[in-house]
């Protein structure tokens, strides 16, 4: 089976739309996806922006993701976007994004818009939060932050961060070492102790006085 390994770049929404902001906090103005066959290889990439229907894209999320409103006025809307995406990605396809944030915004932005495709009902059959993934492999109890799984890995981040797609495709590079648990976990050691919990002083200590049966004085 295929896999799409995506990303989105989203905006807020006015509060001031009340009715909207209660159903959809975001709207998203570009999707960035990879798609990797049985053998894990890129074979594929999707990367459209999408003109927002209610909201305006704010100086700080122009910096952060070199989108504006000039950048997208000639950008096709959310529905044409989204049926070309998962008509991309194919029939049969586990799809991958980095946490669950982007499905959420994804299915709140469905839910304003009443976007309907069954494609998409089936990708949520088969959405996977790479980010647990990587939290249960190496058995953290804080999420892990991309960029800190890319750094440990000694992947130097190609292109643009906060692109979409180049967000995704440097994702799929983490993917491809995962694939090899033993070298990944290896990788990642130093990250996984310096994450890892020193024991307390004070119960050390404590537990130092109970093997040696001694009171530790007042």
């Amino acid at each position: 089976m295929n896999k799409v390994i995506l990303d989105l770049e989203f905006c807020g929404l006015p509060k001031k739309l009340t009715q909207e902001y209660e159903l959809c906090k975001h709207e998203i103005i570009q999707v960035g996806a990879v798609l990797l066959n049985e053998e894990n290889e890129i074979i594929s990439s999707f990367d459209q922006l999408i003109k927002p229907q209610y909201s305006s894209i704010t100086s700080e999320i122009s910096e952060l993701t070199h989108i504006s409103d000039e950048t997208v006025k000639d950008a096709a809307g959310f529905s044409e976007v989204m049926d070309a995406f998962f008509e991309w990605a194919g029939d049969e396809a586990e799809f991958y994004s980095w946490s669950m944030i982007d499905l959420q915004i994804l299915m709140e932005e469905r839910s304003l818009k009443r976007y309907k495709n069954q494609k998409l009902d089936q990708a949520v059959k088969h959405w996977f939060d790479l980010q647990q993934i990587v939290d249960d492999m190496l058995h953290l109890s804080k999420n892990l932050a991309l960029e800190k799984a890319l750094s440990a890995c000694d992947i130097a981040f190609v292109g643009q961060q906060h692109s979409a797609c180049d967000d995704a495709r440097n994702t799929a590079r983490l993917y491809q070492i995962m694939q090899n648990p033993e070298e990944f976990r290896k990788r990642m050691q130093p990250l996984i102790d310096f994450m890892t919990p020193k024991e307390d002083v004070t119960t050390s200590m404590g537990s130092l006085f109970s093997k040696l049966k001694i009171s530790p004085v007042e």
